[in-house]
């Protein structure tokens, strides 16, 4: 009897978990709102407290983000420093519970957006990409080994393309009615396209 409760059970608990997107549950407008408001105030206030000679928000130029985790690794990155504080303020006057949550939906919404941005121009650039192999292939004045390291750059960016291109449709699809407001918040005009 027990074992056919825990099967019945397990079978419901699959069920719901399978259900719902792989990050959990769906993105609400108001989150994603939320987050390009609150990203927008935050670039504002990092802007007029920048001060070259002591720059709390200096990171690494150099430092590898994971296109997926941008946010995230971003904010790990700054964790610390003294106006951290005002950051997370602002992230819960947003109407989030805290750095945490804030960085996980600004993941999802910019990783839904560079997949709409991508997916747009997709065919382009895997043309781009290919060409430029070839050229650089072909080119008498580099050496082979240089020639395979930028091939292999190049084959490091296309795969953080296409884990970009991956969002769920589900974040997409709360995404794409935002896409402009992101793009004027990221200083994008249609002379970047």
């Amino acid at each position: 009897m027990n074992t056919i409760l825990s099967r019945s059970l397990g079978a419901v608990l699959l069920t719901l978990l399978l259900s719902f997107p792989a990050h959990g549950f769906s993105l609400t407008d108001a989150q994603v709102k939320n987050f390009i408001n609150s990203f927008a105030e935050m670039q504002e206030m990092l802007d007029e407290s920048y001060d070259e000679a002591d720059d709390p928000w200096d990171v690494e130029e150099d430092k590898d983000f994971s296109p997926s985790t941008m946010i995230s690794d971003f904010m790990t990155e700054i964790r610390g420093h003294e106006r951290y504080g005002n950051v997370e303020r602002l992230i819960r006057q947003h109407g989030f519970s805290g750095v945490d949550e804030w960085s996980g939906v600004g993941d999802r919404v910019m990783r839904a957006a560079f997949a709409l941005e991508m997916g747009e121009h997709a065919p382009e650039m895997d043309e781009e990409i290919a060409e430029f192999i070839r050229n650089l292939e072909d080119n008498p004045h580099i050496d082979e080994a240089q020639k395979q390291e930028i091939i292999k750059e190049m084959q490091a960016a296309t795969a953080s393309m296409e884990e970009l291109a991956a969002a769920p449709e589900e974040d997409k699809d709360a995404v794409r009615p935002h896409m402009e407001t992101l793009r004027q918040t990221w200083g994008y005009t249609d002379d970047d396209y």
